[in-house]
């Protein structure tokens, strides 16, 4: 019985450390990084195949003094029919005179994107972000969307929530 206690109380601790450390995450993007995203289909006379393509926008302000730079890691949807395209990693020199936009591709086949219309999607991004120091520390984002097919846009509707 004492086994069994101790067990779900180190796995009770285990959850919580591991609850902070995520919302840690997601603080520092809040805190360190001015960034802005869209998120844009491209012309609609563009494509003929059954994809519909689009463009993930990054646009980095500002970061806070201490840091040095900022790569993004990972992208994507929280509905797996929107497909974000091959990515290795985006890096962001820190520190720059005029904000830096990098761009990701994404698709989703036309279809899907019918029936998606007016659904909130989110899209997850995750990095890290080196100090002057060199430290590595990671960073999480959700951007909250709202897909609208009606005029090929997905707009964003509210920045950041952690």
């Amino acid at each position: 019985m004492q086994v069994l206690i101790i067990t779900l109380t180190l796995i009770f601790i285990a959850a919580i450390i591991f609850g902070i450390r995520e919302k840690l995450c997601y603080m520092r993007f809040q805190k360190y990084l001015d960034m802005d995203i869209r998120i844009q289909f491209y012309d609609a006379q563009q494509a003929v195949d059954a994809y519909k393509r689009g463009s993930i926008v990054l646009e980095l302000r500002d970061t806070d003094a201490h840091i040095k730079s900022v790569v993004i890691t990972q992208l994507r949807f929280s509905n797996p029919a929107l497909q974000v395209t091959t990515l290795d990693n985006i890096y962001f020199k820190a520190r720059t005179d005029k904000p830096q936009v990098l761009s990701v591709s994404f698709r989703t086949r036309r279809r899907d994107l019918q029936d998606m219309n007016r659904k909130h999607v989110r899209l997850y991004i995750r990095g890290r972000m080196t100090d002057q120091q060199g430290q590595d520390k990671v960073f999480k984002a959700k951007v909250p969307s709202v897909l609208d097919s009606s005029n090929d846009a997905m707009s964003r509707i509210e920045p950041f929530p952690a």
